[in-house]
């Protein structure tokens, strides 16, 4: 990981518990965060003055459904709703998320562009702050819910892992106990556990036999499988 030292000066806006909309705007067009207002050109200018107004108006919307805690020019958090201000110290990934909207391929340096795709993801994948995605709107919205679909997908998948491991279990235990009743010594052993080592033999001499490829399936690793397997039935 790189030092703060060594960083560029939006690398290390990214690394701050709380951000500015002022800051960030002009984050998002490629100027200096702590650039004077006099020494920014006009063009970059118009845009931050409307990246302040969206983000801004956003905000707004937010705090007023939200309990979010804030230190504004009034004082901690109150549950009265104050306006936004440009100078206002707002957490990281909410600030970054509502500005995820206002981000260019072009103009915005690569770790602002990345910290707000992060930002998107953190607020997706917490089921408190999950509603906020539906105020940001916009591409941060599409992202958020292309995440929360996509996690939602890896756990179906690893859940269907797990039926198919603790499935082979069975599977498994029932041909011991079958192979155990032709000869008792040899398949199950001491408190009715499945010896592997003669499990591992049957599908050794199958996979020769049939000139099946063996890969993924070498000893010590179908030992594991099998154990793993076995032990899945009483997870």
């Amino acid at each position: 990981m790189k030092s703060f030292q060594r960083m560029n000066e939006f690398e290390r806006l990214t690394t701050l518990p709380s951000i500015t909309i002022d800051e960030l705007a002009k984050c998002l067009v490629g100027i200096s965060p702590t650039m004077a207002k006099k020494y920014i050109i006009k063009e970059k200018l118009e845009i931050i003055t409307h990246i302040h107004m969206r983000m801004t108006r956003t905000l707004e919307e937010m705090f007023k459904s939200n309990s979010i805690p804030r230190t504004t020019r009034y004082g901690q958090f109150r549950t009265t709703t104050h306006p936004v201000n440009s100078d206002e110290r707002i957490i990281t990934d909410i600030i970054c998320a509502t500005g995820f909207n206002c981000t260019d391929d072009e103009f915005t340096p690569p770790s602002i562009l990345e910290r707000c795709r992060v930002a998107v993801s953190n607020i997706a994948m917490n089921n408190k702050t999950r509603p906020l995605l539906a105020f940001i709107g916009g591409e941060a919205e599409e992202l958020g819910k292309t995440l929360i679909s996509d996690n939602r997908g890896l756990y179906k998948k690893d859940e269907e892992i797990i039926n198919i491991n603790k499935l082979l279990g069975i599977t498994v235990n029932l041909l011991a106990l079958e192979k155990n009743k032709k000869n008792p010594s040899k398949w199950i052993k001491k408190d009715n556990i499945v010896c592997v080592e003669h499990i591992k033999e049957i599908i050794d001499e199958y996979i020769e036999k049939n000139d099946l490829s063996n890969d993924g399936l070498k000893s010590s690793s179908l030992r594991a499988k099998l154990s793993s397997a076995l032990n899945a039935i009483y997870d």
